[in-house]
């Protein structure tokens, strides 16, 4: 898993040509490949996308969020990538009686919601605040068994399929 860019101090800074030969090695010793992009749609994020398999963009209901959000979707049509097939939306603190409800996201975005992340801020701080991951701190409740059916989603059954395929995923 790579950070966000925020992370990197000037002195480091990724470039999309150090981006490119960063995947190609990550690429050969790693069945995935989960990058956190950040914000900015930058020229280093641009070379994460143009080489990421999926592309998944995370939003909340909040109309500030769903316009930054449809901004994107149509700065991929304008760039002509990633193919739309390869964008899936996720909500994150999903709330099922928002005034914005999965619907209005759906409509606004012209896009189906491919998951959504209960809101369950007390077990997330929580484990933040620990610095443990919700499969230790609370490995039964809804929102870490929907990370771990999130993963069974996009990960193949295990085999000689997956050990052959490798992928990139770009999260915004």
């Amino acid at each position: 898993m790579l950070p966000s860019p925020s992370y990197l101090d000037s002195q480091n800074m990724a470039t999309p040509e150090v981006i490119g030969r960063l995947f190609k090695v990550m690429g050969a010793m790693f069945d995935f490949v989960i990058v956190d992009a950040g914000q900015l749609l930058n020229d280093t994020a641009l070379k994460v996308l143009e080489m990421s398999d999926k592309v998944i963009l995370v939003a909340v209901q909040s109309l500030p969020c769903l316009a930054k959000t449809n901004k994107l979707l149509r700065t991929f049509r304008d760039l002509g990538y990633p193919p739309p097939d390869n964008v899936h939306i996720v909500l994150n603190r999903f709330l099922k009686n928002a005034n914005i409800d999965r619907d209005d996201v759906e409509k606004s975005l012209e896009k189906k919601v491919f998951w959504t992340f209960p809101n369950d801020y007390g077990t997330t701080i929580s484990a933040i605040n620990k610095g443990q991951p919700l499969s230790k701190i609370a490995p039964k409740m809804d929102i870490t068994r929907t990370f771990y059916d999130l993963t069974d989603t996009l990960v193949e059954p295990a085999g000689e399929e997956v050990k052959k395929k490798r992928g990139w995923l770009f999260f915004r």
